[in-house]
């Protein structure tokens, strides 16, 4: 990336994520976060490795990380939604081991996307530690860390670790993600950015990145606008604002109809157990294209994620991806949601959707 954007990118990371400068000189731009993630496999794993990840997870990360690199995630369930902590670590690493799988990768994503759950820096430095011990890197994924909320208590990796001088010093197995297409809803001009504590692994992957470049008019489009620090600052503020008020719309309407789900610290989505109207539905996939469908009449419907998709270990779980529009759109949106429920109707809550949202 030219030099002016890596500028602008480590000055926006330092000023609203790390709370502590970043040095632009080891900022490697790439042309997306998953291309980041692409990068991160393919220089810290080899063929038929592992890397391991708690679900639920994103589901692209099987294509992120294992895309030509044939490296394979390794999910592992953290037991009803359970801390991230060492000795859950160490039995997945076990697991992954007796089935004849080097894991060489912990792959942490904070906010967490499907659930937007916040990581507590207690047990993202407890992971580091841990990972650091048994010869594991670490990618600390936080493409949600300008939407997480105030209360959240989300702390950045970045914030986590840093020198004397108020410089972030990552440790060297630790490997930084981020992008802008999510927190300034630019996911069509594609822009990431890896900051790592290797200068081995940034020197590696900046020689891979040419291949992963982010175009050259759109650097400089992007340059001209996190360069003005008060247009950064209020249109984060904004963002944030909109988004919370998103996820708080979301709330209600499912409280409303007494849907359990688990309350965001961050990111964009609402993580809702509709366990009890998919097993009146006949399952996770038949609720979802009833509700998708609409009612008779063809006036449309909505569209949700099932929990399937994103390895869920508890049945009936579902990703809201709420509208952070203004206008009523959202409102539109959960009157549907809320209807399509109300025609399903509510059966049995399955066991394991019951036990996971306890947390």
């Amino acid at each position: 990336g030219s030099d002016r954007l890596r500028a602008a990118v480590a000055r926006v990371a330092s000023r609203h994520i790390a709370r502590c400068s970043v040095d632009p000189a080891n900022v490697i731009l790439t042309n997306g976060a998953g291309s980041a993630l692409w990068l991160l496999a393919a220089n810290l794993a080899d063929a038929g490795q592992g890397i391991l990840v708690p679900t639920p997870y994103y589901y692209a990360y099987d294509r992120d990380f294992g895309a030509l690199t044939d490296c394979q995630v390794v999910p592992f369930d953290r037991g009803d939604g359970g801390p991230l902590d060492p000795a859950t670590l160490s039995g997945a690493l076990s697991s992954a081991a007796s089935r004849g799988v080097t894991c060489r990768v912990l792959a942490i994503t904070n906010p967490s996307n499907p659930t937007g759950e916040v990581v507590s820096a207690e047990e993202v430095r407890a992971a580091i530690d841990w990972a650091g011990e048994h010869g594991v890197d670490v990618i600390v994924n936080e493409l949600y860390a300008c939407s997480a909320r105030p209360t959240s208590g989300f702390r950045s990796v970045l914030e986590m670790y840093q020198d004397g001088n108020g410089s972030c010093k990552l440790p060297e197995h630790v490997h930084f993600v981020w992008g802008l297409s999510k927190d300034f809803a630019v996911n069509g001009l594609r822009c990431g950015c890896i900051y790592s504590g290797s200068s081995a692994l940034t020197e590696a992957a900046t020689k891979f990145a040419c291949f992963f470049q982010v175009g050259g008019t759109v650097q400089v489009q992007l340059a001209d606008v996190l360069e003005d620090d008060a247009w950064v600052d209020s249109f984060l503020q904004e963002s944030l604002r909109r988004v919370t008020s998103a996820l708080d719309e979301t709330e209600a309407a499912l409280s409303s109809v007494g849907a359990p789900f688990k309350p965001p610290g961050g990111a964009l989505f609402v993580w809702a157990n509709l366990g009890a109207w998919a097993s009146a539905a006949g399952g996770e996939l038949a609720l979802f294209e009833r509700l998708a469908a609409g009612p008779p009449d063809g006036s449309g419907g909505v569209l949700l994620c099932p929990g399937e998709s994103f390895r869920s270990p508890g049945e009936g779980w579902f990703r809201i991806c709420p509208p952070a529009a203004p206008g009523g759109h959202l409102s539109v949106g959960l009157e549907r949601l809320v209807a399509g429920l109300s025609r399903v109707g509510r059966g049995r809550t399955p066991s394991a959707a019951q036990s996971w949202s306890r947390r």
